[in-house]
């Protein structure tokens, strides 16, 4: 059982992504395709990144997502928070009909914001009973919060 110590909140989103990579498949909408989404629905942000910018660099700075991974059929965007008031304010912010919109442009299904805490651990075991846990629910709202 792999047992990793989550690192310090600057350093989270490297480490989910890596984390990520390691046990999930992975997605990443490609930068054209993200380009064309901020334009058709946040041009504004558009404006603020060099023609050459990464896809990564939009998902992370625009829609607050660390990585995207495959869960069966469905692509999951996952973000990180380390307070419950951050997590609740992110669960607003992308639940509104915008970034709704874009994540359907990108065919992103879901968005989950993983409230972490970085003085525990956690293993893959536990992500996969949290994850579970959702995917019993009925009705299961396109973006929220997830406690690991």
């Amino acid at each position: 059982m792999n047992i990793t110590a989550m690192p310090r909140v600057k350093e989270q989103s490297q480490w989910i992504r890596q984390f990520a990579d390691k046990n999930y498949r992975l997605f990443t909408p490609s930068a054209l395709r993200m380009r064309q989404a901020i334009a058709a629905h946040l041009p504004e942000q558009l404006v603020k990144y060099p023609t050459n910018a990464e896809a990564e660099e939009f998902l992370e700075e625009v829609l607050g997502i660390a990585v995207i991974v495959r869960l069966g059929s469905q692509k999951i965007a996952w973000s990180i928070a380390d307070d419950p008031n951050l997590a609740h304010a992110l669960q607003r912010k992308y639940s509104a009909t915008v970034y709704s919109d874009m994540r359907a442009d990108l065919e992103i299904d879901l968005h989950w914001i993983l409230l972490v805490n970085p003085e525990l651990m956690f293993t893959v075991q536990d992500l996969y009973e949290a994850h579970m846990d959702l995917m019993e629910l009925e009705n299961q709202a396109e973006c929220l919060i997830m406690a690991i």
